[in-house]
This record gives structure tokens, C-alpha cells and sequence, in this order.
């Protein structure tokens, strides 16, 4: 199967590795620097790696910074009660400079909440934390079609209302993603596209439109295909989006920190599908091999 991405801009939360953000080169002075740790990271669903950065803090500037030998760092799934131990690391800043990042062997749970432990030896543990975001159920309504009346009646659009049920904010990002089998090579290829309108929020959550007809015309253009070709099968429909945890909202007073500075926070990549009647796919210009898809 390959993967296109059209019309889309893609842009995933970076992750920490990617190390601009790994610098914190903002880390407040406190007097309680010898009791508290700066963190900077967050959880990610879509990875098996997971990375925090750790520093030490100054009292004042012209202080030391307080280190962070034999630290042991873990995470605790308090959904599943399963205990990850954190191995430390030494990465090359963009400064230039040697630092250090922790990682995490593990895929974090979607729904599920995590405590980070920075146990340190001589004092309290500071301790971070975050709840995953859940994947959330599709709303869809009847796709509505809408017909040229100068031209006989021809279809010229036909959109459909989906909605992210309980999702209240933006998402990070969201693509409408098709799976369709192409008759000339006998493969599926995917297709994400971007929706034709930004969406809002709804009392039902996050609305967005699915340009239905639009997105079938774009597919095909950009396989190269000729009207007179045999129509593609659709294989399945589904939302890429990413949801970020409350966390991020609450950055600059942040409630889930203890003995700790800096940010912790998750966040949740679903691929969420939802079926198209018959004669919608009809409708589309496609054959509805949605079946196929379900099978598997």
C-alpha cells in the first residue's frame, strides 16, 4: 500500500528528539532549586520511543546548577498499575553542546494516565503527570448532494457533517484519509487530504466537512486518470487527527507538577473510520469496497 498526502499540511507536534525543544534554555532561577527539577517533554501514542529532557536549576545567576546524578527516572501507568524505568542518554544540542535526554521504551495508552517520577537520592521525588487523550467516536450525518440545474441535474458536489464527539478544541492536526484500490496496477493506495473549510465546535465536538465528490475528483487527478477509466474502489474512509492533552492548555500555570518546573504534558494520533452507504460511494464516483477493508 502506498501513501499520498495531498493538499494537506502535515504537521505532526515535533518530537522532543528533534532537540530545539530539548534545550530549555529558559529554565527559570528559583531558591528552591536544590528541591525542584526542570522538566520539558510529553507523551506521544504514535511512537514506541518516548524522550524527556531533565536539568537541573540555579538559585541565582551566578549559582551552580544542581545536578542530577544517580537520578532515576520512571513512569507509572496508574491505568494498568505497569512501571517503565527511563534510560538516560547524551545527545548534541543545536548549541553544540552535550546534554542530556531520558528515554522510554514504551507506547503510551491512549485514555490512559501516567505519572512521571524523577527520584533523586536525598530528596522528595518530583513527579509529573498527564492524562492521555482517548480516542473519540464519530458523528456523521447523510451525505448532502447538490445538483447543477443548468447542466441537467449533474452531480457538482456532495459533502458530508462528521464530528470528533467530546473533542472541544482544535485538533493538532486532521486529515481526511481514503483508501482506494486502483484497477490498472491492483493496488490500494492512501490518499490524506486536507477537509475544504476549517471546522468549528459544536456542542456534539469538533465539526468538520468531508468534500466527498471534491476529494474523489483530486484523487484522480492526481493518479492520472481518464474519465473513461473504470471508476476506483473505496476500501475505507477514516479522520487522521491528532488530539493534544489538557496539559497544553494550562502550560503557564500548570497544575500537575510537583517538585518540579517546566512541562509534561500527551498527546493522542488516531485513525478513526466510519462507513459510507452504497449509493454514497456511488454517488462519488467510486465502487464501494468497504467490505474488503472490514474483513480483514
Amino acid at each position: 500500500m502506498r501513501t499520498r498526502f495531498l493538499i494537506h499540511s502535515w504537521r505532526c507536534v515535533i518530537s522532543i528528539c528533534a532537540l530545539s525543544a530539548c534545550e530549555n534554555s529558559l529554565e527559570p532561577l528559583t531558591e528552591d532549586a536544590e528541591l525542584l527539577v526542570f522538566i520539558n517533554g510529553f507523551l506521544d501514542t504514535a511512537d514506541n520511543t518516548q524522550l524527556i529532557r531533565l536539568n537541573g536549576l540555579r538559585p541565582n545567576i551566578l549559582g551552580d546548577y544542581r545536578g542530577l546524578d544517580d537520578t532515576i527516572v520512571k513512569t507509572l501507568d496508574l491505568t494498568s498499575g505497569t512501571e517503565e524505568i527511563w534510560k538516560d542518554s547524551t545527545v548534541v544540542l543545536d548549541s553544540g553542546e552535550n546534554g542530556t535526554v531520558y528515554i522510554g521504551e514504551f507506547k503510551p495508552q491512549e485514555g490512559h494516565i501516567y505519572d512521571l517520577i524523577v527520584q533523586r537520592p536525598g530528596y522528595e521525588p518530583s513527579k509529573a503527570r498527564t492524562a492521555v487523550p482517548a480516542e473519540p467516536d464519530i458523528i456523521t450525518e447523510e451525505p448532502v448532494r447538490v445538483l447543477n440545474q443548468l447542466t441537467q441535474g449533474v452531480l457538482i458536489q456532495l459533502t458530508q457533517q462528521v464530528w470528533l464527539n467530546g473533542v472541544h478544541r482544535t485538533p493538532g492536526s486532521l486529515a481526511i484519509k481514503y483508501d482506494v484500490y486502483v484497477p490498472e496496477t491492483g493496488l490500494v493506495e492512501t490518499f490524506s487530504i486536507s477537509p475544504s473549510r476549517d471546522g468549528i465546535d459544536t456542542s456534539n465536538g469538533w465539526n468538520f466537512e468531508a468534500n466527498l465528490y471534491r476529494d474523489q475528483q483530486i484523487i484522480n487527478f492526481q493518479l492520472n486518470r481518464l474519465t473513461t477509466d473504470p471508476p476506483l474502489g473505496l476500501r475505507r474512509i477514516a479522520v487522521v487527527t491528532s488530539i493534544k492533552s489538557d496539559e497544553w492548555y494550562t502550560q503557564f500555570d500548570p497544575e500537575n507538577l510537583t517538585f518540579a518546573l517546566g512541562f509534561f504534558g500527551s498527546v493522542g494520533r488516531f485513525d478513526i473510520s466510519w462507513m459510507l452507504k452504497a449509493d454514497a460511494v456511488e454517488k462519488m464516483g467510486f465502487t464501494d469496497q468497504q467490505h474488503l477493508s472490514q474483513s480483514k
